[in-house]
């Protein structure tokens, strides 16, 4: 598996872990720039 996404929320707090392989997504790091992009979005 390339990528793996778990969220996990409690209460008010949202808590997102982003697990690559990076061999597989060595830019894991424009995907979680784009998923805290539209996080920002929709608050």
């Amino acid at each position: 598996m390339g990528i793996g996404v778990a969220v996990t929320s409690y209460r008010d707090d949202l808590t997102i872990g982003i697990f690559a392989d990076p061999d597989l997504c060595p830019d894991i790091s424009a995907f979680a720039a784009a998923l805290d992009a539209q996080f920002e979005a929709h608050l």
